[in-house]
């Protein structure tokens, strides 16, 4: 992915992680998330989102990179 993992902040919300990247979708789509077109993701953060799916932060950050 053409992301920087350092710029992936877990405060940021779905809506501007998918904005941002959009070449990342498929990643969520990989683990059945819901993000991808919810109406939430203005309002969620990633952090918020991986609690709900119950994902480790460092694996799936380093698959949005």
């Amino acid at each position: 992915m053409s992301t920087n993992q350092e710029s992936i902040s877990t405060l940021l919300t779905i809506s501007a992680i998918l904005d941002r990247w959009p070449e990342v979708i498929p990643v969520f789509l990989d683990h059945k998330m819901s993000c991808v077109g919810c109406s939430l993701s203005d309002f969620m953060t990633l952090e918020d989102a991986l609690e709900i799916y119950k994902l480790d932060k460092e694996p799936f950050i380093e698959q949005l990179t």
